[in-house]
């Protein structure tokens, strides 16, 4: 929900492969696709709003790439952040911002060859970086749920 009391949401469409953003307008919505092609599962997505109220999107694609997104209906700016020929689990993704509004993703990645189980990417001035978070062995990997 934006600062006006919109609901706004990210989906998946069937057998298109797509991404869409949806926000409400009255009893309808207003679906626009953001990514087409790409989306590989219903919950492979995660949307937040940023401290201006810029909504952001962040999704993992049929390569298992992830992908940021930066915008609304009217234009969006995409960016990859992972390359790392991941192998995500669902609930895969969790997108939020810090105080200095800057995007951090967290994902499962259960590939041989990735810094950790569960990843923390995050974009600062020099572009995203990925780090691997500690698990110890009473964590639910698949059940995780992350505070802002």
């Amino acid at each position: 929900m934006d600062a006006s009391g919109k609901l706004h949401l990210a989906c998946f469409a069937f057998p298109q492969y797509t991404v869409n953003y949806g926000v409400q307008q009255g009893e309808r919505w207003q679906l626009t696709v953001v990514d087409r092609g790409n989306a590989l599962a219903t919950d492979s997505a995660a949307m937040a709003f940023d401290r201006n109220s810029q909504l952001h999107v962040a999704f993992y694609d049929t390569a298992q790439v992830v992908h940021f997104l930066s915008g609304e209906a009217g234009g969006w700016q995409e960016q990859t952040v992972s390359i790392s020929n991941a192998i995500l689990t669902p609930p895969a993704l969790q997108l939020l911002f810090d105080l200095a509004n800057r995007p951090h993703i967290f994902y499962w990645n259960n590939a041989p060859n990735s810094v950790g189980p569960l990843v923390h990417a995050f974009r600062d001035d020099s572009g995203w970086t990925a780090e691997s978070v500690p698990l110890n062995h009473q964590m639910i990997a698949n059940h995780t749920a992350y505070s802002r």
